[in-house]
Order: structure tokens, then sequence, then C-alpha cells
């Protein structure tokens, strides 16, 4: 009698196929018979290769960085984990954000203090980060300047200052 299949291994089988295997290799590595494996994958909606580009990008980045001094890959290494630093600032405070939106919406936030908090903060991550994610990790990125702040209004400016305070605390 074949085991019966955890959460862990529908977890697994699901990434496999959303990378791209096969269903016989899928069968292989998790233990879970290919028709049952296609059965649920149909009825939950997988992507077959949705993650695909992940592991090719991974590949190719990870190809250059391997090919760059010790000294190179230590600052191109430390940059990375700088902008995921900042990225996963930005996700967070756009979560408080909404959060707080959310808990006060009959109460006294207004959609206007909640949409100049949110335009604070995308232009900081666009300050910081660049215009989106791809760019965020791009070793040759350019460096965004403080002159981005420019278009801020004063209420932007004091959101986006009062924050900044926030996340350094």
């Amino acid at each position: 009698m074949a085991k019966r299949a955890t959460i862990e291994d529908w977890s697994k089988a699901q990434v496999l196929f959303e990378i791209g295997k096969s269903l016989n290799e899928i069968q292989n590595e998790v233990g879970i018979d290919r028709a049952t494996i296609s059965k649920k994958a149909k009825a939950e909606g997988w992507e077959k290769q949705k993650l695909q580009h992940l592991v090719v990008d991974s590949v190719r980045v990870q190809s250059e960085i391997s090919t760059l001094t010790s000294t190179a890959k230590d600052i191109v290494e430390h940059e990375i984990d700088d902008r995921l630093k900042h990225l996963e600032f930005f996700k967070r405070s756009t979560m408080k954000n909404l959060s707080t939106m959310m808990r006060k919406v009959d109460e006294t936030l207004t959609i206007q203090e909640h949409s100049a908090a949110q335009t604070a903060l995308q232009k900081g991550k666009e300050t910081i980060l660049g215009k989106d994610i791809d760019t965020a990790i791009q070793i040759n990125n350019t460096q965004q300047t403080a002159g981005d702040f420019k278009g801020l209004s004063d209420d932007e400016l004091d959101t986006m200052h009062a924050l900044l305070q926030k996340a350094s605390a």
C-alpha cells in the first residue's frame, strides 16, 4: 500500500510542476502517482512552467557572479542584501499602511491620507530601489538621487520622514 501524500509532498509536487518538471519526474521525486498529480494540478489550477523563469534567471545571475573577483562578489552580494532589506521594508510599510487603513476606515483616516502615505512609500521605494524589482537587482543599476522627492507634497514628505524614522528606530 502506497504512503499517503503529506501537505509537504503536495507542496513540493506543485513547485516541481510549476518549474516545468514532467509528471514522471515529479512522481519519481515525490512518490505520488502521476495521474493523481495531474488531477490535482487541473483541479487547483497549477500553471505548468510558471516558475521556470526564476530558475533560468537565477542560473544566469549566479553564473555571472561566479566570474567576479572575490572583492567584487562581496560588494555585489552586499548590495543585493541591502536592496532586499529595503524592499522588505517597503513591503512591510505598505502592509502596515493598508492595515491601518482597514482598522481606521470608519474612524479618522481618510482615503486621501491613505493615498498620500502610499504615494510617499512608492516614491521612496522607487528612489531607493529603482522603478521595479528587476532594476533593483541589476548590478549596473543607476542610483536614484534625493531629487526624486521633488514631486512630493509637504504632507507626502512628512509621511516619508515619519516612516523612515520609524524604520530606523
